[in-house]
């Protein structure tokens, strides 16, 4: 061995010894720092000192409980932060961004937990400030610190922070001012049950695509059968059912024939059994025909899919299309279904007992009852404060599932109730009081409603054009809905005269908010109905009116854009 190789060997060996020492003293601590059982309250309180330090800020470190708390201020605003044994993390709050009266504390409330809800780093709570008699509003982050990062994260949140409370501020202020124009005080289900409302009517106002619907059915009373698909979806009532034949997806064939009830079987006991999923899905074909009409004989194909199982429903996809099986040359086409007339919407089959359900509701009627007799009404809920009208427990039970259905988008199975409480109430309505009758244009704003939902527009007329006796928004704009998509003559005339009035209000000052929505929504609605009427030319003009600062600039855009690739086609 050579003196040269035992030189170098004892070189690499120091080297190393060096290496390692430096390793350990800098690079070693450095990755031990973290480790989370490395972080704890004590190593936290340094970081967080030596932090506060480096940014200029004054700070005071106090014991509260089992936590060390610091308070101080950065950028004008006072924060704190809260060490507690045996957690690694640092809770970062800004206290008191706001005031707010109690009076409000549902729209505190409700803007909390919208913001506590969302995917974000950050809490938005409240407490009661009994000084002031008000609610304070809070912002809290939890953050994992060490020596490397503290610097910059702590400056980077609350400079986020920041951000949150301006947005935060602003919505309070916003939703307060819309709540006091409310006339309930849990806002928050109030403002549920609003936007479920408003967003059907958007859809509505936006739908180019079939209808897609939810419906239940209560496993002791089924109610998708064939006889009320054919009446619900397609007008047809005076049917005889000649067979039904059905496949699943692990080849199980089924048939039932003339000496079987096909026209009340239950459709879900092909793909449900004892309160689970027997199939991934079942084709069904049916064939009938109509007694009342030309004696042709249809086909009506049915397509179940399972989709989602929860404990208290199984939710299931259902998908229609009717087509002819066979056309003798003497037979109209005009008194045939149309080719391809499909339709699709979620079912749902409920695991719940009925008597469950039904205990429920009493509960809530008995409750907004009694708040109505207490002089509570600001107190209700817009599904209560119909409840507590309701002299009779079935009828409340016909609302209430009427109206919960309908929020749910649960167009086919609202009807029933819903229809049973209209009977009660058409048959007295002379005896009504103002009240009672509020009720009444509620439950045929809402059977209207599921009508337009399940495409039968002369039905949906016939209910919401009651209700424009009372002046609501939310009313005329599902009766508008429904003419334009009939096409009826008179939703011009309608949309015009409107549109004067609101106009002549707006020259003068005198249109709130609502009103202004109201009348840009006429102006879609009349270019809707001018394209479907094909005056292309005078919805045109219309659109280019939009364009100048108007809230309706985007769909004008949209709108403009797709006439002109339909012209270039030409």
């Amino acid at each position: 061995m050579s003196f040269g190789f035992l030189v170098f060997i004892l070189l690499a060996s120091i080297v190393g010894v060096v290496v390692r020492y430096y390793y350990q003293k800098y690079i070693g601590s450095k990755l031990e720092m973290f480790k989370l059982e490395n972080i704890n309250a004590q190593t936290n309180l340094e970081v967080v000192s030596d932090t506060l330090r480096k940014m200029i800020c004054t700070y005071a470190w106090t014991k509260e409980g089992e936590s060390n708390v610091c308070h101080f201020d950065y950028q004008g605003a006072h924060f704190s932060i809260e060490l507690t044994d045996n957690d690694p993390f640092t809770q970062l709050s800004l206290y008191y961004i706001h005031l707010v009266s109690l009076e409000d504390i549902n729209v505190v409330r409700a803007v909390c937990n919208k913001y506590s809800s969302t995917k974000t780093p950050f809490k938005v709570v409240y407490s009661v400030n009994q000084e002031h008699h008000g609610a304070a509003i809070h912002i809290m982050s939890s953050l994992l610190l060490n020596e490397v990062n503290a610097h910059e994260l702590l400056t980077k949140v609350m400079a986020q922070m920041f951000e949150m409370r301006r947005l935060v501020v602003a919505e309070i202020e916003s939703e307060t001012q819309k709540a006091r124009s409310v006339d309930c005080a849990d806002y928050e289900v109030a403002t549920v049950e609003w936007g479920g409302e408003l967003e059907l009517l958007h859809e509505l106002e936006i739908d180019r695509q079939p209808a897609v619907f939810s419906h239940h059915e209560a496993a002791a009373h089924p109610v998708i059968t064939p006889r009320a698909l054919l009446a619900t979806m397609f007008g047809i009532t005076d049917s005889h059912i000649d067979s039904l034949s059905a496949w699943t997806n692990d080849e199980t064939h089924i048939h039932m024939g003339e000496d079987d009830d096909i026209a009340n079987f239950p459709l879900s006991a092909l793909l449900i059994a004892d309160g689970k999923f027997i199939h991934s899905w079942v084709g069904i074909e049916l064939t009938y025909h109509d007694d009342s009409g030309d004696g042709v004989s249809h086909n009506l194909g049915i397509h179940l899919d399972s989709e989602m199982t929860t404990p208290s429903v199984l939710y299931y996809r259902v998908t229609l299309t009717l087509m002819p099986v066979f056309v003798p040359p003497v037979v109209s086409p005009v008194l045939l279904p149309k080719p391809g007339d499909c339709h699709t919407f979620v079912a749902g089959y409920e695991l719940v007992p009925t008597k469950q359900q039904t205990d429920a509701i009493n509960y809530q009627w008995h409750e907004a009852r009694e708040k109505f007799k207490s002089g509570g009404e600001s107190q209700l809920t817009a599904t209560q404060r119909v409840l507590a009208h309701c002299e009779q427990p079935d009828l409340a039970q016909y609302i209430y599932l009427g109206r919960q259905r309908y929020l749910e988008r649960r167009f086919f199975d609202a009807l029933s109730p819903l229809g049973a409480a209209y009977e009660r109430y058409a048959a007295r309505y002379d005896q009504m009081g103002a009240d009672e009758r509020r009720s009444y244009y509620e439950v045929c704003y809402l059977l209207g409603s599921c009508y337009y939902h399940l495409r039968r527009f002369e039905i949906a007329h016939f209910y919401l054009f009651q209700t424009l006796s009372i002046n609501n928004l939310i009313y005329t704009m599902q009766y508008v809905n429904c003419m334009v998509s009939m096409g009826n003559c008179d939703a011009l005339r309608f949309i015009d005269s409107s549109l004067a009035n609101l106009k002549r209000s707006m020259d003068m000052g005198s249109l709130n908010s609502n009103c202004l929505n109201f009348y840009y929504f006429l102006q879609r609605r009349k270019v809707e109905f001018l394209l479907n009427a094909h005056r292309v030319d005078e919805a045109e003009q219309l659109l280019h009116t939009m364009l100048d600062g108007n809230p309706n600039s985007d769909f004008a855009i949209e709108r403009l854009a797709e006439i002109q690739k339909e012209k270039e086609k030409l």
